[in-house]
């Protein structure tokens, strides 16, 4: 399993839950970057599955994962592998 750092293009919040007049709009849409670490889970052609914790197999039971995160291939900006 490898361990990588991954900056990817998430939406953001551009207004509160309540009907927005078309001239309150924000001039640009909000895009946030950000950047997950965390065990590769599972890829596939669509998305990366990482984890950023991970627990062994034990007593006959298998690997299990906490905090999965699902980034989907179109928003990833980067991926660098970290050693451990």
């Amino acid at each position: 399993m490898d361990l990588v750092l991954v900056t990817w293009l998430d939406s953001g919040k551009i207004v509160g839950n309540e009907w927005t007049f078309t001239t309150d709009l924000p001039a640009t849409a909000l895009v946030i970057t950000c950047q997950s670490v965390g065990w590769i889970v599972r890829e596939t052609e669509e998305e990366l599955v990482i984890a950023p914790h991970v627990g062994a197999e034990r007593d006959g039971r298998p690997q299990q994962f906490l905090g999965l995160l699902a980034i989907p291939k179109v928003a990833i900006q980067q991926r660098t592998p970290l050693p451990f």
